[in-house]
């Protein structure tokens, strides 16, 4: 006998699918708009490093040449696409504060439009909801309220992916102009943020992992090396000559970054870590990994920094063990990120788009080992053009999952509050770079501590 199909069940089943993604999506839609209400009422000065990267945009607005600006001697050696963002952005916003943090609210919006529709090309339901995701990383939103590189890279980036996937299902005509487009965004991501270089292999990656996009795919990174070849000849390299030093490896910085990782996958698909221990096997070498790592932490004495406000409130014999404790606990949750992943990639060998996927995510984390002078949680959001596509398989969209998003969020949002109210006058005096003229613009457009002569 065959089986009847009954209409309602079927709508009611629909229903149950839909209601969550839906309910996902506006709390993303809110969240958001929460956002723009807090950027609203933020300080009309410039906060944090704002200051260092407006500098750029100032002098192009007196200066508009391109090797010029790269030849000047300004306090940060950001590349150029977050000077001509703002300088053409200037019409609307003064570049001023708090006009200025649009532009990342609006390059938010455009990240999680692109990355959703990624998801829809990869064959995902609720492709939105999934993507509205993101929301749920923390450091998203202090970015996302201030004017610094971080979003607008990762816009470019995941507008870069969004071709390559697209290219992938599309007919041969269609993908010469769409691995193009994608290497021009891989290039112009490069150009404001210089840790997404390895972008460049990603597009060769893509060609030698799919055949008939090799020619495209190899086209598309000389594309996006023509993109950064004027800011190279400029700098001879990826940095300004006159920056600090900065070759090396912080393997501090390094875990602190997989740390933070770990922490967004938490956010964003807790069965991600599930999953992997599956089978007893996984969960033998995970547990020797995650021990090994314990371990080095307390052998080597590295004390990773964590809560350092909280340690000098503990009694004086316990900070010291405290912190190392610390220290590797946070480590013990990098080397389970790491493991799950590696056990994730081997499961899916076959798979050749989530390897793609899984080594971007951890080559674009293990750039913030590369950043000497200080660390930022910030740096890691340059993985999450990949990451967020790499977890797919372990995004389940429900009530737990929209609790997660506004959990996160929350998190982020009281980071900024705190940058927000920590604001303080414009100090002329701390821009050492910045020739006289455009101390002068500032000085005019934000206001003077009078304390601090230019």
């Amino acid at each position: 006998m065959a089986e009847t199909i009954n209409p309602a069940r079927d709508d009611y089943a629909s229903d149950n699918i839909k209601k969550p993604a839906n309910v996902a999506v506006l709390t993303g839609t809110l969240l958001i708009l929460l956002l723009v209400a807090v950027v609203a009422v933020s300080p009309r000065v410039p906060i944090y490093d704002e200051g260092f990267y407006l500098e750029s945009a100032w002098f192009l607005r007196r200066h508009f040449d391109f090797f010029v600006l790269m030849n000047a001697r300004l306090d940060l050696g950001a590349g150029p696409f977050y000077a001509y963002l703002h300088h053409f952005a200037g019409p609307l916003t003064g570049l001023r504060p708090p006009a200025i943090h649009y532009v990342n609210v609006g390059a938010l919006i455009i990240a999680i439009l692109a990355i959703g529709s990624t998801i829809r090309r990869l064959g995902y339901d609720q492709p939105m909801a999934r993507a509205a995701m993101l929301l749920a990383v923390p450091m998203i939103w202090p970015t996302s309220g201030l004017a610094l590189t971080e979003i607008p890279a990762l816009t470019l980036a995941s507008l870069a992916v969004l071709p390559v996937v697209a290219a992938s299902r599309a007919s041969a005509a269609r993908q010469w102009p769409l691995l193009l487009l994608a290497g021009l965004c891989a290039g112009l991501a490069i150009t404001a943020r210089q840790t997404y270089l390895p972008a460049i292999a990603g597009l060769i990656l893509v060609g030698i992992c799919h055949r008939p996009l090799l020619l495209p795919a190899l086209t598309a990174a000389i594309v996006a090396g023509a993109v950064i070849s004027p800011m190279i000849v400029a700098w001879h390299g990826l940095a300004p000559p006159w920056v600090q030093n900065t070759t090396g490896l912080s393997l501090e910085h390094g875990i602190m970054a997989f740390i933070y990782l770990a922490t967004a996958t938490l956010l964003i698909a807790p069965r991600y870590f599930v999953s992997a221990m599956a089978d007893h096997r996984a969960r033998i070498a995970a547990a020797v990994a995650v021990a090994a790592a314990a371990v080095a932490i307390v052998g080597a004495g590295i004390r990773l920094d964590i809560a350092n406000r909280v340690w000098p409130h503990l009694p004086l014999l316990l900070q010291a063990p405290a912190q190392i404790a610390a220290s590797a606990a946070m480590a013990c949750i990098a080397a389970a990120m790491v493991v799950a992943t590696a056990i994730h990639l081997w499961r899916r060998r076959a798979d050749r788009l989530f390897l793609l996927l899984g080594f971007l995510t951890m080559m674009m984390t293990g750039t913030a080992a590369g950043i000497l002078w200080q660390f930022s949680s910030r740096y890691v959001l340059a993985a999450f053009p990949f990451a967020l596509l790499l977890l797919q398989p372990w995004v389940t969209i429900n009530r737990w999952a929209v609790a997660r998003m506004i959990g996160g969020a929350a998190i982020g949002l009281l980071s900024l509050t705190t940058y927000y109210r920590g604001a303080e006058p414009f100090n002329v005096g701390l821009f050492k770079g910045a020739p006289l003229e455009i101390k002068h613009d500032m000085v005019r457009a934000y206001g003077d501590d009078p304390g601090s002569p230019p």
